[in-house]
């Protein structure tokens, strides 16, 4: 009687094993990536600063693609991700770097800071005598870094995957690495090391580019899409109510038939999950739709197959 296909407006990424950057099958995604201000000696000078992420692959037709770095004054949670227009922009003075080209079959993206970032950030003001340490003047005392592809979706098509802080391997996390000369006291001589430390939070904001569907309805995991379709059996509950029927159901299924030629260049989808909507909701309003809190088994998509049966 009924159906629609709609994107999810709203994708939770903070809990996820990868932080996505740049853009690919219809969706954009940029990173956020947060550092605690480390402990430092009496004196202190920095000589370099780089953070360092760990490739797993990249998704999508192109080999490279460019990716800017900025610091913002920003205070967010993984729990309750921001919307992507929600981002600030940079601190003043402190935005994009110059272009940096990655290529998607690298192991590891190493990238230079400047120096006056993480220096500016040593020296925000400590507002208190005891342990924790708050900038009472800014948004947020961590160091926030911002990764974002081209801001035209049309100009790449490749999603980088950097691994997140909660990787299984402690060399697989994001870190972030200070070359420094310090004093253990005003006294001491001076000694040279470099200070390792692993991000506090990480996650990724998902962008959707719905697709052209047509007269098509769209499934996908990614950019989450999902389809709702309604049927009308008020007919035989009718005959059901009046008596004059007793109805038993001793099999149901729907069937899909597949179009193989409405996104060529995405990944099929391998497996669909169905679930029974319990009001009319998602057919006014497709993200407040209200599911009756049980699923069907999943069905495997046979790929040699043209359609679909659940």
């Amino acid at each position: 009687e009924a159906d629609t296909s709609f994107a999810i407006s709203s994708i939770n990424t903070g809990a996820s094993q990868y932080v996505y950057v740049g853009s690919a099958f219809d969706i954009q995604s940029q990173g956020l990536i947060r550092f605690n201000r480390p402990l430092l000696p009496v004196e202190w000078s920095i000589h370099s600063a780089w953070i360092e992420l760990s490739y797993d692959g990249g998704l999508g037709s192109d080999e490279e693609i460019w990716i800017g770095t900025r610091l913002l004054d920003y205070n967010w949670s993984e729990s309750d991700p921001p919307e992507w227009d929600d981002v600030p922009a940079g601190i003043d003075g402190e935005g994009w770097e110059t272009s940096i080209i990655l290529n998607k079959n690298d192991g590891l993206y190493s990238y230079q800071l400047p120096n006056v970032w993480v220096q500016n950030w040593l020296e925000w003001e400590y507002s208190g005598s005891d342990t924790v340490w708050t900038d009472t003047t800014r948004s947020d005392s961590t160091m926030t870094l911002h990764m974002r592809g081209p801001d035209s979706f049309a100009m790449s098509n490749l999603l980088l995957r950097f691994r997140s802080r909660i990787a299984s391997e402690d060399s697989l996390r994001p870190k972030l690495f200070i070359e420094f000369t310090g004093k253990v006291d005003p006294d001491s001589a001076e000694y040279r090391d470099t200070l390792s430390i692993n991000a506090s939070g990480d996650l990724f904001i998902v962008k959707n580019h719905n697709p052209e569907t047509g007269q098509s309805l769209f499934i996908g995991s990614g950019a989450s899409y999902k389809s709702h379709i309604k049927f009308d059996i008020s007919q035989m509950w009718d005959r059901v109510n009046t008596g004059t029927h007793h109805l038993i159901v001793n099999r149901s299924v729907l069937t899909l038939h597949k179009n193989l030629d409405l996104t060529p260049d995405i990944p099929r989808t391998e497996s669909i999950w169905p679930f029974k909507l319990n009001d009319i909701e998602g057919f006014v309003d497709a993200d407040s739709a209200h599911e009756t809190g049980y699923t069907l088994v999943t069905t495997a998509i046979d790929s040699a197959l043209e359609m679909v049966e659940i």
